[in-house]
């Protein structure tokens, strides 16, 4: 089992491996393969953070206790 620290580690890793969109006419936008490539990514990091105890959903409640709107 992963250990905070070394979530932590593959997080950043993922985060640095997404593709950075470029701008065409103003707007920012992803070619096909870097589309691709960015939705295996968030997949990966769902998956990570679904077993992640400090993502663990909270109810609506506790959220607002926690200064959450």
């Amino acid at each position: 089992m992963l250990g905070d620290h070394d979530r932590d580690i593959i997080y950043k890793l993922i985060e640095k491996a997404k593709p950075t969109p470029t701008k065409l006419m103003g707007e920012d936008v992803l070619n096909i393969a870097d589309t691709a490539i960015y939705t295996e990514l968030n997949i990966l990091e769902q998956k990570l953070k679904s077993t992640d105890s400090r993502y663990e959903p909270v109810s609506r409640e506790e959220y607002k206790e926690r200064g959450g709107k």
